[in-house]
């Protein structure tokens, strides 16, 4: 935006000022298409977590009914077809239980699907959390292990350790490494988060970490996002509620 300009002399020479104001663009963001399942119902939260790829959006509904439980949640993925979306596939687990929260949480990274439910209840420990991957198969075209109609997860993963209201699974995140958050809320420790690697078709546990100054009730694990050899983890009601994110880098020693 042009504010003013002016002549000034120096010397016998003449110079024109002009001076600018910077005005920074601000897009509109206008709404050009709205998504709903056509099979969802009250209470379902269809739209709890979402995330997506160049092709393929994650839509969590965690308190979806499942087939015989009441409140299993479930993931609805939509495929990208030039500028809109169709509904593609439904995930769900393929052993459920009542509130599970079944789609607390996703993320997708090339063939991976990863959905937390972490409030699945386990090893007799409640709400220990689990959290399910799925492949994508190219024979099938659909995510998952064909099975009597539906397609089940590849891999159930459940921490070696659960306890009571872990949460293991609140939050997750893919790219050279799975990042999973158990914030452990509800419970009375700190909370953690786990990572895990790729290798022989299948996730192989690493090693949990948790922020160095973390205390109990700080829900460490509460969100989680990798890239690369980085992993960020937050903590937000670390120090009276304030909130903290940690970083952590990967070592050589893994």
């Amino acid at each position: 935006v042009l504010l003013t300009t002016s002549i000034f002399s120096l010397e016998g020479f003449e110079s024109l000022l002009i001076i600018f104001r910077c005005v920074p663009f601000i897009p509109t963001a206008v709404s050009t298409e709205s998504i709903v399942s056509s099979i969802i119902s009250g209470g379902d939260n269809f739209g709890s977590s979402v995330t997506m790829n160049s092709e393929y959006m994650l839509i969590g509904s965690y308190n979806a009914n499942g087939i015989s439980s009441s409140e299993v949640g479930k993931v609805y993925v939509w495929k990208k077809s030039y500028v809109s979306f169709s509904e593609y596939q439904i995930l769900a687990p393929n052993i459920q239980g009542s509130d599970m929260n079944f789609g607390s949480s996703v993320a997708i990274k090339d063939n991976f699907v990863i959905v937390g439910a972490p409030n699945h209840t386990h090893s007799s420990k409640e709400k220990a959390g689990s959290v399910y991957y799925y492949k994508y198969n190219g024979g099938t075209a659909r995510w998952g292990i064909l099975n009597n109609g539906r397609y089940k997860e590849d891999e159930l993963i459940q921490h070696s350790s659960p306890l009571a209201f872990d949460r293991f699974g609140c939050s997750v995140s893919v790219d050279t490494y799975m990042i999973i958050g158990a914030s452990g809320k509800g419970g009375t420790g700190p909370g953690k988060a786990s990572i895990y690697k790729y290798q022989s078709n299948n996730w192989v546990y690493v090693k949990d970490i948790v922020g160095s100054t973390a205390a109990n009730n700080d829900e460490f694990g509460h969100k989680v996002q990798t890239r690369g050899n980085q992993a960020f983890v937050s903590a937000p009601n670390h120090n009276t509620n304030r909130g903290i994110i940690y970083i952590f880098n990967r070592t050589n020693g893994g």
